[in-house]
């Protein structure tokens, strides 16, 4: 508990060198409808339910900078919510991931996350209407390598996904970006399935 934030897990084990928290949780201390009352901008509000947490070959004796060699994330559960009733604040420039993981004070690198059978659910509230639209990513599966604050100039976060949207299917997601980069310099490329467009539509309205 940071304050803001309400973290943790119902349960959790050793099983084969693998340390596994179970029915991990985050949740923000005030409900949505609170959040979005008391704030003045648009700002995402954004719940972790259900799913598992798994760290592999971790030695908690280690000194220095944190290492994980490999974290795994199994069926997830993320939703991400943004009210458009509220005004946007124009001129706040948004930094990129690998220059938001260097501002963490702990140094740590994580070489592999996995991401398996997870959903990541955007619900909107449009400035039209008083009713939350969702937007449910499915069936979830990817992978970030090289995620952290003791990265080179030379490497790069990596990470790859796929999922389903409604009746069809993210085929593939891949992004990488530069921790050398002062600019944060990118790469992406997305493949998508023919979608439904008007499910779509009745979603957004």
């Amino acid at each position: 508990n940071n304050g803001k934030m309400n973290a943790g897990a119902d349960n959790f084990a050793w099983t084969d060198n693998r340390f596994l928290l179970q029915h991990i949780f985050m949740r923000p201390q005030r409900s949505r409808a609170e959040t979005f009352t008391a704030e003045k901008w648009q700002q995402d509000y954004i719940t972790v339910e259900e799913g598992e947490l798994g760290i592999s070959g971790f030695n908690p004796s280690q000194t220095g900078p944190l290492y994980i060699p490999k974290l795994s994330l199994e069926h997830l559960k993320m939703t991400v919510s943004r009210d458009k009733h509220m005004p946007l604040q124009h001129g706040i420039e948004k930094e990129m991931p690998t220059k938001l993981v260097s501002k963490i004070g702990l140094p740590f690198k994580v070489d592999t996350i996995s991401i398996s059978n997870s959903t990541i659910v955007y619900a909107e509230r449009p400035a039209k209407t008083d009713h939350w639209n969702e937007m449910p990513i499915t069936d979830v599966q990817g992978a970030i390598f090289r995620l952290g604050n003791r990265f080179n100039g030379g490497d790069s976060l990596l990470v790859i996904a796929s999922g389903r949207v409604f009746n069809g299917s993210i085929q593939q997601l891949v992004y990488r970006e530069s921790y050398g980069d002062s600019l944060s310099g990118f790469t992406a490329s997305l493949h998508i399935s023919p979608l439904s467009l008007p499910q779509l539509g009745r979603q957004a309205m």
